[in-house]
């Protein structure tokens, strides 16, 4: 049961069980959020949608079509996705960034563009937990207002350290 007392974590994750995994980080992954969830935090997991992650597979429902994503000088646009993993007191929505363009490829890595992929998966993170479209943040219209600006982002994977430490999600630390 989560309390008022409960951090609100925003778990990054380039992989995840059973979604897609090359190695060990997708089994933390798939697994540590739903421990974080029973002792009372609010935790959500995102990740790319690659090609392998099926829609119909995995149950996943499309909650925004169009979140543009800043890129460099120009914006691409994202779309967002929303699964779950675990069940019972363990389940925890995971969010996906959805884009042919940068993840549509049966592969995680090894690609000449990986560099751009992470990046455009980095600054599409913060439009889902903190930032404004439309009037207003991501997750509140796919109806859970409450997780606006996570206390923490739980960034498992060096490619996000590097992405997202410049960007203005650290600005209220």
């Amino acid at each position: 049961m989560i309390d008022q007392q409960s951090l609100k974590v925003l778990y990054l994750s380039a992989e995840a069980v059973p979604f897609a995994k090359t190695g060990g980080l997708a089994d933390v992954a798939g697994s540590l959020p739903k421990a974080i969830r029973c002792l009372g935090h609010d935790i959500r997991l995102a990740m790319p949608r690659y090609g392998r992650v099926e829609i119909e597979k995995f149950g996943l429902v499309r909650r925004l079509d169009a979140l543009p994503v800043p890129m460099d000088e120009r914006t691409e646009i994202a779309g967002l996705l929303e699964g779950r993993i675990g069940a019972g007191s363990t389940e925890t929505p995971v969010y996906f960034v959805d884009s042919p363009r940068y993840f549509d490829r049966q592969g995680i890595y090894m690609y000449p563009d990986d560099a751009e992929r992470f990046i455009f998966f980095s600054m599409g993170i913060p439009k889902i937990g903190s930032m404004r479209q439309r009037g207003h943040h991501a997750i509140e219209l796919i109806g859970r207002a409450q997780f606006d600006d996570p206390d923490l982002f739980d960034l498992f994977s060096l490619q996000f350290y590097l992405d997202l430490w410049p960007t203005k999600i650290f600005d209220k630390f």
